[in-house]
């Protein structure tokens, strides 16, 4: 396998205006996932968008309240927590933890809310906006904070369903088999900071490689982000300001029975130590299924071709558990079974 780093991805990676995605005339939108999107995205699962003049107002305003939430004192933020694992706010500590764990360290730091269904957010998502320590609202703190995350949530919703509904139309299934999946699904809005690094060491990692486990991951492009490919490269993804990156997570790569990749990535710190000095932010959002819903290939993408490349169906809260490392090690296991039980003439 070839590891080799430093390909720009400008071309692997494509670029596409939102508003051509947001196209409500369906004739129009059809040839566009057919022809164009689905096309240049299914190997790598990854997609670069130019962001409308509406969103990028979304986008902007709410990462200016993040940026303004991140500044605040620890002892501020420490308040806003939740008896749910990773809801809230989550310190350096964690990182810390992980190292005692033979873990790669992941020095950040974040805020999250889940389930996040536009302003209809459960209530232990609404607890999270209260400061447990001196009970004030979090915009008490950041004036506008919540609506802008909420805005940002319900329109990253509205966007993801549209992405699937375009990969559902490439790959010649019903509109909404996959895109159904999103309402009423478990989601996480997840606003990061990564402190100034010290680490020295060349090609080091602020992120290491891994596969998202939902349906699709919408960001704000950053740079340092790299791709890999199906044989081994990787690939430097050069964004612009302007930009979401959307890719897809192992849920959809299920869905699809293996027709849209869910492409292992990771975040490289930058060559220039003085640039390793600058803070980065980040603020990810993940898609997903509900926690009940069996993921497993749609039985007309099996019988297109005859081969079911993903039996071992999961439930989503058992693939979020098991990782998916744990899920592909299964999954090639169930395989193989078959294949000794059902050889090939």
């Amino acid at each position: 396998m070839n590891n080799a780093s430093g390909k720009r991805a400008l071309d692997y990676v494509p670029v596409f205006d939102m508003a051509r995605l947001l196209n409500t005339n369906d004739t129009d939108f059809t040839a566009f996932a057919k022809n164009e999107f689905g096309p240049l995205t299914s190997a790598n699962g990854f997609c670069r968008w130019a962001l409308t003049p509406e969103v990028k107002a979304l986008e902007d305003a709410h990462f200016a309240k993040a940026q303004l939430f991140h500044a605040l004192p620890e002892d501020v933020k420490k308040g806003f927590v939740s008896d749910v694992e990773q809801m809230g706010y989550k310190g350096l500590n964690t990182a810390a933890k992980r190292r005692k764990k033979g873990a790669i360290p992941d020095e950040k730091t974040y805020f999250m809310l889940e389930q996040g269904l536009g302003r209809a957010f459960n209530q232990v998502s609404q607890n999270v906006l209260m400061n447990k320590d001196t009970g004030r609202h979090i915009d008490s703190y950041v004036p506008g904070y919540a609506d802008a995350i909420l805005d940002l949530m319900m329109a990253r919703q509205n966007i993801a369903k549209r992405v699937l509904e375009g990969i559902a139309l490439y790959l010649d299934v019903q509109q909404q088999s996959i895109a159904q999946y999103v309402d009423g699904g478990h989601h996480a809005q997840r606003d990061l900071y990564y402190p100034p690094c010290q680490n020295p060491t060349p090609g080091a990692m602020r992120i290491d490689t891994h596969q998202d486990r939902g349906l699709l991951t919408l960001l704000r492009a950053e740079n340092g982000l790299e791709v890999q490919d199906e044989q081994g490269t990787w690939h430097a993804l050069e964004t612009q300001q302007g930009e979401w990156i959307s890719n897809g997570g192992l849920q959809l790569e299920i869905f699809s029975n293996g027709f849209y990749r869910a492409a292992p990535h990771r975040v490289k710190m930058p060559d220039d130590l003085a640039e390793r000095q600058k803070p980065r932010y980040a603020n990810p959002w993940f898609g997903g299924s509900r926690l009940d819903t069996v993921v497993a290939p749609l039985p007309e993408l099996v019988a297109q071709t005859g081969q079911n490349n993903f039996p071992y169906a999961i439930r989503a809260k058992a693939l979020a558990e098991i990782g998916t490392r744990g899920y592909s090690e299964e999954n090639d296991k169930l395989k193989s079974k078959i294949d000794r039980q059902h050889p090939q003439p």
